[in-house]
């Protein structure tokens, strides 16, 4: 079994999108989310994005330093570069994967139409990668620390 974790900043929004999808590919790998900075519950607007494929975040915001890294066998960071992404351990190093995905929250629109359309474009952009991420750690490929998602 793969114990995954991903993280992002507040750990609202794309690591529980990355945590709900990559559950429902493979349900009986351990797969957790965390943020450097945990605020609130889940943004709505992943929330929503989620519950249109049938998918749910549940659970409060954790916080990534709470968490015993040592266990996981790869720690995603989704932050982009305007974010503050975790600075993780040195010694993590060869199971620490940078997947950088713009934050929905974030969005400037204030058209709601377009808001949704954001929120899915990156849902779907964590679903693609999650997939990618699935079959080459089920073929036994080493993950390099850094993996663009969008090209």
């Amino acid at each position: 079994m793969k114990r995954i974790l991903f993280c992002c900043t507040h750990n609202r929004c794309r690591s529980r999108m990355a945590e709900a999808l990559m559950r429902a590919r493979r349900p009986d790998w351990e797969v957790v989310s965390a943020g450097s900075n945990p605020e609130g519950g889940v943004d709505p607007g992943a929330q929503d994005a989620l519950r249109e494929i049938g998918l749910e975040a549940v659970g409060p915001a954790r916080n990534v330093f709470e968490l015993p890294l040592e266990r996981f066998d790869l720690i995603v960071t989704l932050c982009a570069t305007e974010d503050l992404c975790p600075l993780l351990p040195a010694t993590l190093r060869a199971r620490i994967l940078h997947a950088p995905f713009d934050d929905p929250s974030r969005g400037d629109s204030q058209d709601e139409t377009e808001q949704r359309a954001h929120y899915r474009r990156v849902r779907d952009a964590i679903d693609g990668f999650c997939a990618t991420l699935v079959d080459g750690l089920e073929r036994g490929e080493h993950i390099d620390g850094r993996l663009n998602p969008k090209g």
